[in-house]
């Protein structure tokens, strides 16, 4: 039934080879110059049926399930589902890469083909993929598949892999930034909140309407044979189907000795019944437990299952803040807590001093920073500024960290980073708010920085007892047009012992008692004398430039600021 290698003869034996070229080009055109998914693979199915003689042709994209949904169709007669089988089916070998796959009778036709007319000849090819669900290109016929060369159908399928990719990645990106910002608006305004149940009726009904969730629900430990949900929103009882599985599931997250490795197997999203909408299960913790079930159409992506948990993860303090009548916007500190980076890429010293606007009540941050490692010896650092103030730059910040994550995380290039945020934040902003970015992306193996600004203040370079404005040309601010505008990065080697220290405006333009502001020249001189005084570090530099700037003020500035210092270990020692 699988053929691994087909010697039969070339693709398109009585026509001329100077068409099939024209075809295949202007194919390649078509999948570089489309901007939705559906196009690249209807002009691949158009394009594989014409150079083939195929007459029926599909994509199926394998689902959770381990089975395969249709997801473009010319004319293949196939059901919108289809089921793998067990391991022995010859289509797990396609979909892992492994092999094609060609039948030329309705004998060796593999189930499912075989039960659907059209299909007594066949191929299947995969459409490789790095993210998202496995791909398979069918093409099908009664006849005349005898001298298609199953090479040039791969070819077809490996033309359009790179665009299918990069558009899907996109399209993730663009449906978890609305989710996102969703989520961030929903957590900032739930302060109004000043009891337990009507936080949870503020959590439920704010999710049930974000895009691309269909309602939540929240259950809690009841001495009741069944499990009413406390709360219910967005949904009837029958919409998600109380079945025995989910009532397992749900009666074991409310078990306070459910360990934390069981835990995240049972909050893995699932559908309950055929047919039926995904849950995804999210402990609460506090005094009673709480399980909060979010039902959704479509799988969700790693970035945005992380946003929903960090949501959940931060909603336990809420509560007993709630429960206390005391803070009442602690829910969106302890999301925005969870946009902090993890430990220091290995060999750098990194200091932060991030200080959202202290002298407003009730205000919260624009001002976001984040690092992270993207393969050995490389990292990327970035600092940045979103315009305005409170909750809703609060909110664009959390996007942005989350989408740089999403992106810079894969390995990306700087500017492909830089080019993807700056599509990201005009769409989101629609180009009436803008935000400014320092990337940087260091090789700890040579100490080679690359240096990226967009609207950002050039950060000072520290070292010797002296500091200056490293000297770079600076594109646009992120949102301010559809088009990034991009400038060459600017390249420096980071010398032992010295750093790079990145801030926002809110520093510099701080004013002092007499109406002077700060000023870049202000901050370097202060840099300079600290690291003439012998040993520092960069958790030093930093502290000493935030206490100039409130001693400049007499307080903390009526900005949100941050300076992030980025430190290459002195020769003998190790970050």
């Amino acid at each position: 039934m699988t053929d691994i290698r087909d010697d039969s003869p070339s693709l398109v034996p009585d026509g001329p080879a100077v068409e099939a070229s024209a075809a295949l080009l202007a194919f390649a055109r078509t999948a570089q110059e489309s901007r939705q998914v559906g196009e690249v693979l209807a002009a691949l199915l158009a394009t594989s049926v014409r150079l083939t003689g195929a007459t029926h042709a599909a994509v199926l994209e394998r689902t959770a399930h381990d089975g395969l949904a249709l997801v473009s169709d010319l004319d293949s007669g196939l059901p919108e589902g289809l089921t793998i089988g067990d391991l022995r089916a010859s289509l797990w070998n396609v979909l892992l890469g492994r092999a094609h796959l060609r039948w030329l009778s309705g004998d060796t036709a593999p189930r499912p083909f075989r039960d659907y007319p059209g299909w007594s000849q066949g191929i299947v090819v995969r459409i490789a993929s790095r993210q998202g669900p496995a791909k398979l290109l069918l093409l099908g016929a009664d006849a005349g598949l005898e001298g298609v060369e199953v090479d040039l159908v791969q070819g077809l399928a490996d033309i359009a892999a790179p665009t299918v990719e990069g558009l899907e990645m996109l399209n993730g990106t663009r449906r978890s930034q609305a989710l996102l910002h969703g989520v961030t608006e929903l957590a900032g305004n739930l302060g109004a909140a000043v009891s337990p149940a009507q936080l949870l009726e503020a959590i439920t009904t704010g999710l049930s309407g974000l895009e691309g969730i269909e309602g939540a629900r929240v259950w809690a430990p009841t001495d009741s044979a069944d499990l009413p949900p406390v709360v219910v929103a967005g949904h009837d009882q029958g919409d998600v189907p109380d079945t025995t599985e989910l009532e397992a599931r749900v009666r074991r997250l409310l078990d306070p000795t459910i360990s934390r490795g069981v835990r995240s197997l049972v909050e893995s999203p699932a559908r309950f019944a055929p047919g039926a909408p995904f849950v995804t299960l999210l402990t609460l913790e506090g005094e009673p437990c709480r399980v909060l079930g979010i039902v959704h159409r479509q799988p969700l992506d790693d970035l945005s299952r992380g946003v929903l948990a960090s949501l959940g993860t931060a909603t336990g303090p809420a509560m007993r803040e709630v429960e206390m009548a005391a803070e009442r916007r602690s829910l969106l500190s302890s999301y925005t807590r969870a946009l902090h980076p993890n430990a220091a890429p290995a060999q750098l010293e990194l200091a932060v001093q991030h200080h959202p606007n202290t002298t407003a009540p009730g205000s919260f941050g624009g001002d976001f920073y984040d690092w992270f490692e993207v393969g050995e010896d490389q990292a990327v650092i970035a600092l940045g500024d979103v315009s305005g103030k409170g909750i809703s730059a609060a909110s664009t910040a959390s996007m942005v960290v989350w989408s740089l994550r999403a992106i810079g995380g894969r390995g990306a290039q700087p500017t492909v980073i830089t080019h993807l945020l700056n599509g990201v934040v005009a769409r989101e902003l629609n180009m009436e708010k803008f935000v400014t970015l320092a990337l940087l992306t260091v090789d700890t193996a040579r100490w080679e920085v690359r240096l990226l600004l967009s609207g950002h203040p050039a950060p000072l370079v520290v070292g010797d007892g002296r500091a200056k404005v490293v000297d770079c040309q600076a594109a646009p601010p992120l949102g301010v047009s559809e088009v990034a505008n991009a400038a060459p990065p600017t390249v420096l080697t980071l010398q032992p012992g010295h750093a790079l220290v990145l801030f926002t405006d809110g520093v510099t333009e701080a004013v002092g008692s007499d109406g002077t502001r700060y000023g870049v020249d202000r901050l370097a001189s202060r840099a300079a004398r600290h690291a003439a005084t012998g040993t520092w570090s960069a958790k030093g530099l930093g502290d000493t430039l935030w206490q100039s700037v409130l001693d400049w003020g007499g307080g903390p500035p009526d900005d949100d600021c941050a300076i992030l210092v980025v430190r290459r270990p002195p020769l003998g020692d190790s970050a």
